[in-house]
């Protein structure tokens, strides 16, 4: 028995499993490169939404102590408040982030900020792909 004849389809063999599993990696590695590019897509859009809604609640709490300077404090009730005596409240709202501000007016005409609270509202997860939440 020759003994070089009985090795020649070993070689071959160790060589298709070696390419399958570089292969499987591969496919392991460019599907979790994919998912941390949609997490990274979605932390941007949270963080974008986050200094938006930030930015509005400091154009809407500018805006009061404009209009209670001017008109008084009861304007702020055209404008969207919510006047309780001398408390206002606003909700602010983008995507799924909320911002809750609540101030309060005092005897010397000043607004003064009680409350800035922001948060997100929970969510499901739609079905299907998900290919439908990033435009």
């Amino acid at each position: 028995m020759n003994h070089s004849t009985t090795m020649r389809g070993g070689a071959l063999v160790l060589v298709v499993l070696l390419m399958m599993a570089l292969s499987m990696f591969g496919v392991l590695s460019m599907v979790s490169a994919d998912s941390d590019f949609k997490m990274a897509q979605k932390s941007a859009y949270w963080v974008l939404t986050y200094y938006r809604l930030e930015d509005a609640g400091q154009l809407k709490l500018r805006q009061a102590r404009l209009m209670t300077d001017e008109s008084g404090f009861d304007s702020l009730a055209t404008a969207g408040w919510e006047v309780y005596g001398s408390i206002a409240s606003i909700n602010l709202t983008e995507g799924v982030q909320n911002l809750a501000i609540t101030v309060e007016y005092s005897e010397n005409g000043a607004l003064s900020v009680q409350s800035w609270r922001q948060w997100q509202e929970g969510f499901e997860y739609p079905e299907g792909d998900g290919e439908d939440l990033w435009l």
